[in-house]
């Protein structure tokens, strides 16, 4: 695979920094000095990317929310690691298409056989993603954690097990969901307008094939997943690396705080203000580090809808495991120790 290419990350940027677009800063010194550390733990072609990136795309300040618990600090790592992983699926998608194409470029020719063996040339294709991106995302989860030690203390957590536990944690299920990607979002949906395509007729024609390059294109360009991929890693990373700060402070609770606005999530308004034992939330986090992929982690703090939690006490919900952020895709809620 070639290294990752720039124009794909510029046009990301163009398309999705809108009024929806999750990533803002509050701060562009904060952010330029998050961007230094990053790249100082990245190789050569992730540093490359990630500096012409940033100026080459005029990104907007954060508005002011006004208010003094707000904090998105976590957001600027979030950027990065989506930025990452994104150009990398790029990189992958391309080599993918060309191989999965070749299968459907003929409707005379085509079969069923062919396809698959197809799929599985592509998923070992697929399998090498992470890679590309790993430097640059495992850096940045790193980031995040210390920028949520670095509000409560001015120490580093040295010599703390469970805190390179965490960092392993989060490399792992970033990874685990790179590669599911493709097996869960791609193939499936591939495979089912082949059959579709089929159905009562036993044949394809050229326009249904047609119709399932675009449905495989579509697939592959699924800029959504890549974000919320990178929200639970730094969000997870940043609370981590605040809560285990504030409880070596001698701190015992924290405060849900939701970002009250439009887009405030049902189920992160109906928490906001609650508090919780730090201990649990690190216990918690800890547990969510070492499990054995995504599959495991949703059962450990599961990312529920509000009608699910609805009129639970706080007791219900940590026994749940909704307690600490994120609590579901592209969530921007923090928590602030008391």
């Amino acid at each position: 695979m070639s290294s990752l290419n720039i124009d794909e990350l510029v046009a990301f940027f163009q398309e999705y920094r809108g009024d929806d677009y999750p990533f803002r800063f509050h701060d562009w010194m904060e952010f330029n000095e998050q961007v230094r550390v990053a790249e100082e733990e990245a190789n050569r072609a992730s540093r490359d990317v990630l500096r012409t990136t940033v100026r080459a795309v005029d990104l907007e300040p954060l508005e002011d929310r006004g208010s003094p618990d707000h904090d998105d600090s976590f957001l600027t790592q979030e950027l990065i690691i989506a930025l990452a992983l994104f150009a990398a699926a790029s990189e992958s998608a391309r080599e993918v298409s060309s191989i999965l194409n070749s299968v459907l470029a003929d409707p005379e020719s085509f079969n069923e056989q062919e396809l698959q063996r197809a799929i599985e040339e592509a998923s070992r294709v697929w399998e090498g993603t992470f890679d590309l991106a790993e430097v640059a995302v495992v850096a940045t989860i790193a980031a995040a954690l210390v920028a949520g030690v670095a509000k409560v203390s001015t120490g580093i957590l040295q010599g703390v097990p469970s805190v390179q536990g965490v960092l392993d944690g989060m490399r792992r299920v970033a990874k685990f969901s790179t590669n599911a990607f493709f097996n869960e979002q791609v193939i499936p949906a591939l495979q089912a307008s082949v059959l579709e395509m089929m159905s009562g007729t036993g044949a394809m024609v050229a326009p249904d094939l047609a119709v399932v390059r675009a449905v495989l294109d579509r697939r592959l360009k699924s800029v959504p997943y890549w974000r919320v991929v990178a929200n639970a890693a730094a969000s997870r990373s940043y609370h981590y690396g605040l809560l285990k700060a504030a409880q070596f402070q001698g701190l015992r609770g924290y405060r849900f705080v939701a970002i009250i606005d439009k887009r405030t999530s049902e189920i992160c308004n109906s928490l906001d203000g609650r508090e919780w034992h730090i201990a649990d939330a690190v216990n918690l986090m800890e547990r969510v580090a070492a499990a054995d992929g995504p599959g495991a982690v949703k059962e450990i703090a599961p990312w529920l809808g509000f009608q699910s939690i609805q009129g639970l006490d706080n007791n219900a919900l940590r026994d749940l495991g909704v307690m600490v952020p994120p609590l579901h895709g592209n969530c921007r809620s923090t928590v602030v120790p008391i």
